[in-house]
């Protein structure tokens, strides 16, 4: 469940499922059904995810999830600032926001992108932790040896962090 990029108001047993909440909150439904298509097309074509961020946002303003997949399509897009801002102003929606593994690795790769190297240090620092969550293990992978990376730009103190993360890419590989 902490894996899953579904944001809670659209999780089954939660209000979108109970009649009574989806008729005080009528956007609810087509809500989630947009992030839902969003993210399923987010692989295959990021330019209709982002439309469908762009439609969810419509259907129930000021959210933090359909920023957040804008900004993982906007990355897919190689559009790494706009990406990061959207991953900035999903966080500050909701600080929890970008905590699923794959929306956090796309926030980082977008702040190490846009040079926001301390913010990219952080969020990797942070991704690392909930790698194991990362379904793919090439993706997986991937994040410990950019974290790697990331943090080496620290400096010497930061290397037996680095050696450490390198060492864990090379026993998951």
């Amino acid at each position: 469940a902490s894996a899953s990029p579904r944001p809670a108001e659209c999780t089954l047993g939660s209000a979108a499922s109970r009649p009574w909440s989806l008729a005080r909150r009528p956007g609810l439904a087509a809500y989630c059904g947009l992030l839902a298509r969003g993210y399923a097309r987010l692989e295959r074509s990021p330019l209709l995810a982002l439309a469908l961020a762009e439609d969810a946002e419509r259907a129930l303003p000021r959210r933090a999830a359909p920023q957040v997949l804008a900004g993982r399509a906007l990355a897919a897009l190689g559009r790494h600032g706009d990406a990061y801002a959207r991953f900035e102003r999903a966080r500050a929606l909701q600080p929890r926001s970008v905590d699923e593994p794959s929306a956090l690795h796309d926030y980082a790769v977008s702040a190490q992108k846009t040079g926001h190297d301390d913010a990219a240090r952080a969020l990797y620092r942070s991704l690392v932790a909930r790698a194991g969550l990362i379904e793919d293990a090439s993706d997986r992978q991937r994040a410990y040896v950019e974290a790697a990376f990331s943090v080496m730009n620290e400096g010497a103190s930061a290397l037996p962090e680095a050696v450490g993360f390198l060492s864990e890419a090379r026993r998951r590989g």
